[in-house]
């Protein structure tokens, strides 16, 4: 009767130590979560302001990344900032043992958008003449470029969120006090994936810019206006 007692209470110990460090051996991953994504995106709320001289506006333009643009174009300027964010809105908190718990996302919250965009136009041009209207027209364009390249960026960039939120799966902590850092760490984790993805997508609204600011497309734009201004001397001496 000793020997089974002795044998009993050895048992009952060994699986409790087993017990209390099972989580040890737990992947968090193989779980499996299922997180709902909500997705935005904004263009922002286009501004106009042909208040600025010339100074003030190569300031401006100086600021940003994008070079400053040449000829009559350096009258205009169209800023706009890109944006992004992914991070675990929710989760759960999943008890392995006393030592050992798994953060589970239950919902990831992404952004990919633009921030501030406007439209600059020098203050001494005459807002009823042909080069006032090419510089404005040239400027919307290039607003007009950014969120057509971001239309078409917005499903990658979505696609490749949920890739992220697939592969990279919970997080262990050893305390439910550490939940908001195991969401936090989780967050870091999306980020780091998506990082590049929103690196490829600012590369690629510069390369479509590109293709707006060069000489043969600003010598076509100023032809518009030297024809509008010749027809205009001539009827006007008629």
């Amino acid at each position: 009767m000793h020997k089974f007692l002795v044998a009993f209470l050895f048992g009952f110990y060994a699986n409790a130590a087993l017990a209390a460090g099972y989580g040890r051996f737990v992947s968090c991953n193989a779980m499996n979560p299922t997180p709902e994504i909500i997705f935005k995106t904004s263009y922002g709320k286009l501004k106009y302001d042909f208040s600025l001289n010339k100074e003030q506006l190569t300031e401006k333009s100086n600021l940003r990344s994008r070079q400053p643009e040449k000829g009559v174009y350096s009258a205009g300027f169209a800023p706009i900032s890109f944006s992004s964010y992914i991070f675990v809105k929710q989760a759960e908190v999943k008890y392995l043992d006393d030592n050992n718990y798994c953060v589970l996302p239950t919902l990831v919250e992404a952004y990919l958008g633009f921030e501030n965009p406007a439209i600059y136009v020098i203050n001494d041009i005459p807002q009823n003449s042909c080069k006032f209207s090419q510089v404005l027209r040239h400027e919307q364009v290039h607003q007009r470029i950014n969120k057509l390249t971001l239309d078409y960026f917005l499903p990658i960039y979505f696609k490749e969120v949920q890739k992220a939120v697939r592969e990279v799966r919970a997080v262990k902590i050893h305390s439910r006090e550490q939940a908001q850092e195991g969401m936090k760490q989780l967050s870091k984790y999306y980020k780091a994936r998506m990082d590049p993805v929103f690196e490829e997508f600012a590369k690629a609204v510069d390369e479509e810019q590109k293709k707006l600011d060069n000489w043969v497309n600003y010598n076509a734009e100023d032809k518009l206006c030297r024809e509008f201004d010749a027809r205009y001397k001539y009827y006007g001496r008629k």
